[in-house]
Order: structure tokens, then sequence, then C-alpha cells
């Protein structure tokens, strides 16, 4: 049950954002307009300040399990590369590219 609440805690707060914004577009209270520019600041700006905060607030970092860690950027790496390869010979569009490779990779060792 513990888990669950952990990942519910992680999830729960993005669906419900999810929802209210599809729900204010629904009544018309946003406009396309508004949610384009709404996301390049998000992804532009606030997202970059979030990581920094973030990142300055670690208190410390354990790294007694030094294997696992260089474990898992060696295995991101290889698949990144792997992920690059095969969208390149099976992917002309190069505009997908990058979501294709991004996929492949992506992982969450957290």
């Amino acid at each position: 049950m513990e888990t669950f609440l952990f990942a519910a805690n992680a999830v729960l707060p993005i669906v419900l954002l999810v929802v209210f914004g599809y729900v204010l577009k629904r009544i018309g209270l946003v406009d396309d307009r508004f949610l384009t520019t709404g996301n390049r600041f998000a992804f532009r700006a606030l997202l970059s300040v979030l990581l920094f905060y973030n990142t300055y607030n670690i208190e410390a970092l354990d790294w007694s399990d030094l294997a696992f860690m260089l474990y898992a950027v060696a295995a991101t790496l290889v698949l990144m590369g792997v992920g690059l390869l095969v969208t390149l010979r099976y992917r002309s569009d190069p505009a997908a590219r990058g979501a294709l490779v991004q996929g492949v990779f992506r992982s969450n060792y957290a």
C-alpha cells in the first residue's frame, strides 16, 4: 500500500492538472493561443527554474551505490545509441527522429 500511495502522490497531481486544463478549455476559459504560449513559457522558463531550484536544494547525495549509478548511465547511453541507429535507418522524417530516440532511451532510475 505504501508503494501505491507513493506512486499516487507522484502521478495524481499531474493527472488532476491535465483534467483541470481540459475542463478550462471545454468551458472556453482558455484558447489554443493561450495554451501554446503557456506551454512554451512553462517548458522554456519555469522548468529551467524548477530544475535549478531542486538541484540547488539537494542536501546530500548518497554515493553508496555508485556501481548501480554507473550501470544506469551506461545502459541509458547504450539504449540512446541503439535508438539513434534504428531511427536513422527506419525513419526518414528528421522531425520525428528526436521523439523516437527519446522514447527508446527514456527511463526512470529514480
